[in-house]
């Protein structure tokens, strides 16, 4: 048997490290509002609990985000599919993966047409470069 971190451990112990600066500010608003406002301990800590558990209910729709590794995020590589999403002459958006991109299509290419998929060539900033796929 393998001991070690797995992947899901450390994708909730970066969720968690990212939490903890909002549970202690919680923490600190309900201490705040017990000892100067007169809010009884009992509703404190029903409110940091909620906040807790408020968190533990987002988790699943946020994990993708903390599951990603360095240089995961970002840019398309080259060589990436793509799919246009309107017409290409020369510029427009085009899908990669769940992602709208900016595009402009790379000197000597044909003008792409929607629903036609394009290679990435470069990335110009925040601008793909694309060619298509097919030459004809």
């Amino acid at each position: 048997m393998r001991f070690g971190l797995t992947p899901n451990f450390l994708v909730v112990g970066k969720y968690i490290l990212f939490q903890i600066p909002g549970w202690a500010a919680a923490i600190g608003l309900a201490w705040w509002a017990s000892s100067s406002l007169g809010l009884e301990k009992f509703w404190a800590i029903v409110a940091v609990v909620l906040w807790i558990l408020k968190d533990a209910v987002l988790y699943p729709f946020v994990r993708t985000a903390y599951s990603m590794k360095p240089g995961e995020g970002g840019a398309p590589k080259k060589g990436a599919i793509a799919t246009a999403t309107e017409n290409l002459n020369p510029e427009g958006y085009v899908r990669v993966n769940a992602e709208l991109w900016r595009a402009r299509i790379s000197r000597g290419t044909r003008a792409i047409k929607p629903g036609e998929t394009v290679e990435v060539q470069k990335v110009d900033g925040l601008t793909l470069i694309v060619s298509a796929t097919d030459p004809g």
